[in-house]
């Protein structure tokens, strides 16, 4: 029977092991998908960065256009006049703008996505490595239990033969006497 059971042991243990194994694969998968995330998301950054630099270098533009004589033909847009070629550069940034909102929008939905199908996974991992876990635990405990009842089992034997020899020494000496 224990020869059963160190064998279960064996199995179990090893997909404990196995299981230690998955963990840290998974780790290293998720720090390789962490770090592309943080690569896009330094990217989208940097793409937000220099949007921002160039409407501000074409807001410095009108506001010059304004105070200055214009050279270049203009619109007439109430109040202010803005030559024309700024007002495309000013459109052509706000449309990138718009696309590059959109690209992050739809960046941010596909990392949540995947987030959550990681996390999902991760929960699946755990709850299959636990329940392993726990069975091997349960194995673990009664085997040391059985091992337990049989060392006292033994012990009880050898006290026994310990006062059957103990009974029988006077009794050896006493026929040899005789």
């Amino acid at each position: 029977m224990i020869g059963k059971e160190q064998r279960k042991l064996a199995v179990w243990g090893n997909f404990a092991l196995d299981g230690w194994r998955c963990d840290s694969h998974l780790k290293k998968r998720m720090q390789q998908k962490i770090a592309g995330e943080v690569g896009r998301m330094q990217e989208i950054k940097d793409l937000e960065r220099r949007i921002t630099a160039a409407l501000e270098r074409i807001g410095r533009s009108v506001a010059q256009a304004e105070t200055g004589p214009s050279t270049t033909p203009s619109r007439d847009l109430g109040a202010r006049a803005v030559p024309d070629d700024l007002q495309a550069a000013l459109e052509e940034e706000r449309m990138a703008n718009a696309q590059l909102q959109e690209r992050m929008r739809s960046l941010r939905e596909r990392e949540q996505t995947e987030r959550q199908r990681f996390e999902d996974e991760m929960d699946t991992l755990k709850a299959a490595y636990e329940a392993a876990s726990g069975e091997l635990h349960a194995s673990v405990d009664r085997l040391t239990k059985e091992i337990t009842a049989l060392q006292a089992e033994r012990r009880a034997e050898a006290e026994e033969i310990t006062d059957i020899v103990t009974t029988l020494t006077p009794l050896i000496e006493e026929a040899r006497h005789a």
